[in-house]
């Protein structure tokens, strides 16, 4: 998975990327910080990296509602918000 905007990383490889704050207002969910979806990355591996003590599951299905997900597939690239943290 790389961030949708790198800091201070002098290639694109995932090791080098930080996920930062995006540009523009979050909506009224998430924190306003955003991913791309990596090869091999899927919404549990993603929740289970992000969710910082919360419930894997809890943290997917927000994930998904804020992203306006209807299946658990992910491709590539696609650019994810991530809920806040609670």
């Amino acid at each position: 998975m790389t961030a949708y905007a790198t800091a201070g990383a002098s290639d694109n490889s995932p090791s080098s990327a930080s996920v930062i704050p995006a540009s523009k207002p979050a909506a009224a969910e998430g924190t306003g910080v955003v991913i791309d979806a990596a090869p091999g990355d899927s919404l549990w591996s993603i929740s289970s990296r992000y969710a910082d003590g919360r419930s894997i599951r809890s943290y997917m299905k927000e994930l998904k509602k804020i992203n306006h997900l209807t299946s658990n597939e992910l491709q590539v690239g696609q650019i994810l918000r991530l809920p806040d943290s609670k």
